[in-house]
C-alpha cells in the first residue's frame, strides 16, 4: 500500500480578494472530495490575518496527488484564481511514515 500524501498549502489572498478566494477554496475542496484520489481537503483561515489560507490535503498516494492535478477543476483554480485572487502561495508535501495516533478514543 502507497503511503497517503500530504499537502500543505498557504495561500494569501490579494487586496479586497479574501472573500472571493476563500469561496473559491470552498469550491475547489467540495470538487476535490467528489474523486477517489482525495481523502481530506481542509479550508482554513489564520486567525490573526483575515488574508491568509492554510490547506491541508490528504491524498491516497502521490500518484492519487498528480491525478488532482489533471482533473478540471484544479486546472481551472491554478488558471484562473490563483493569478486573479491571490498575491502569495507556498506548498509543502509531505508523506507518511506511521500509522495514524488519536488520543482522542
Amino acid at each position: 500500500m502507497d503511503p497517503k500524501y500530504h499537502v500543505f498549502v498557504k495561500i494569501t489572498a490579494a487586496e479586497s480578494s479574501a472573500e472571493e478566494l476563500l469561496n473559491a477554496l470552498l469550491s475547489l475542496a467540495n470538487s476535490s472530495l467528489l474523486t477517489d484520489f482525495c481523502e481530506e481537503f481542509h479550508v482554513t483561515r489564520a486567525k490573526d490575518s483575515d488574508d491568509t489560507f492554510y490547506l491541508i490535503e490528504t491524498f491516497s498516494s502521490e500518484n492519487g496527488y498528480a491525478k488532482h492535478l489533471e482533473t478540471d477543476h484544479v486546472k481551472h483554480f491554478l488558471a484562473e484564481v490563483i493569478p486573479n485572487l491571490t498575491s502569495e502561495r507556498e506548498a509543502i508535501f509531505l508523506e507518511n511514515q506511521s500509522s495514524r495516533v488519536d488520543n482522542n478514543p
